[in-house]
């Protein structure tokens, strides 16, 4: 309203006299009526002048003001702002050899959100809220729920740079680029909630960490643009303080075949374990294997990790999926971990079955029976339902 006050009297000024704000201007007289040289007439003009003046001055100060808190805003503005998420509650049932529980033992709500700068600046973050009951496995004759636990982590916070397809930059903490399960990650992708064994954080800590604070580069590219062969790489470095290595490094290589849906990924790291049964150095190798043609989805994954002043460990699966149309897929995994360190190797068998009733829910039901070898073959069995919606 002000603006358009200034406006007009702007325009108006030089052909009529400008009455007090609010008010109608006064048109000038006609010249023969008006006496030239009226002492009265030209201080009622100068009256008038003065006041509008002072209401420009006015105008101008709170324009600046307004100017000001835009350009602050402006200052922490992007070009687009997402925010998204997902909620999964979980609910087991475990039967071991002194008996049967059942708990609600796991629930998630995660809140992502990413912001555009430009073509290719981006920042990205993941806030996580977690409340678990984890089940103790120290006694496999007498699996049992622990302590139920809230927490509230800031999980993954990253700045991306794009230069191309063939190369990006990211600094910050974010998912350790290894394999195909721990890549995916997030729970709505997900056919089976628990990772697998090599990647669960137990008494002994995993083969790789999940996540790394540090940078990572990465790309892909084709030999040729009408080419189904695609290249993809990922080298990183940082450090974790809750997971294997203080300080660590790794890369991935990878070739895809888009006309068959396959993949196949080359992996290599290092670090320094600093938890579990003592400290050491740790290298390992791995290899990853996908298969994503039409009804057929299936993950393999096999790591061997080289342990200074430690056993070397071992971890392995398979888990073909069958996709059964209208939203149903059967899955099934074979998981193998040997951890070393004068542990039982542990062999898991899980079958289950999703249902997606729509793109963004995701229901589960899973029956796993495990098998320890050591110091006697020991088994327990553990039924889970779950459910994740994504927004």
């Amino acid at each position: 309203m002000r603006a358009n006050t200034l406006l007009t009297a702007l325009l108006a000024g030089w052909a009529l006299v400008p009455g007090t704000p609010g008010q109608e201007p006064r048109a000038r007289p006609p010249a023969e009526s008006r006496p030239e040289g009226s002492g009265n007439d030209r201080k009622e003009t100068g009256d008038e002048i003065r006041r509008l003046l002072e209401n420009l001055q006015e105008q101008v100060l709170e324009l600046e003001e307004r100017v000001g808190d835009r350009a602050q805003v402006r200052a922490f503005d992007a070009r687009s702002f997402d925010i998204g998420g997902f909620a999964s509650q979980t609910l087991a049932l475990i039967d071991s050899d002194k008996g049967r529980r059942a708990a609600f033992d796991l629930g998630q709500f995660e809140l992502m959100v990413k912001a555009e700068i430009d073509d290719r600046w981006s920042a990205f973050t993941l806030l996580e809220f977690r409340r678990e009951a984890k089940i103790d496995e120290s006694d496999p004759s007498n699996l049992s729920f622990g302590a139920l636990k809230n927490e509230a982590e800031l999980e993954l916070y990253s700045v991306a740079y794009e230069h191309s397809d063939s190369l990006r930059i990211r600094l910050g903490r974010f998912i350790t680029p290894h394999g195909i399960i721990n890549i995916e990650h997030f729970h709505p992708t997900l056919l089976h909630i628990p990772y697998p064994r090599f990647m669960r954080q137990g008494r002994e800590a995993t083969i790789f960490p999940r996540f790394t604070i540090g940078m990572q580069a990465g790309g892909s590219w084709r030999p040729a643009a009408s080419s189904r062969n695609r290249f993809q790489y990922d080298i990183y470095t940082g450090s974790s303080k809750k997971e294997p290595g203080r300080w660590i490094g790794g890369a991935r290589m990878a070739w895809e075949e888009t006309g068959w849906g396959t993949a196949l990924g080359v992996n290599a790291g290092f670090g320094r374990h600093t938890e579990g049964a003592g400290f050491g150095d740790y290298r390992f190798l791995g290899l990853d294997f996908l298969i994503d043609q039409e009804s057929l989805l299936w993950k393999s994954e096999y790591y061997y990790s080289f342990e200074r002043n430690r056993e070397n460990r071992i971890g392995f699966y398979s888990q073909p999926a069958l996709r059964l149309g209208k939203g149903w897929i059967a899955f099934y995994r074979y998981d193998v971990s040997d951890p070393g360190q004068g542990r039982p190797d542990l062999t898991e068998h899980v079958v289950g079955l999703n249902f997606l009733p729509d793109p963004l829910v995701r229901l589960r039901l899973s029956a796993s029976w495990m098998n320890w070898d050591r110091p006697t073959d020991q088994q327990a069995a553990i039924l889970r339902f779950s459910a994740t919606i994504s927004f």
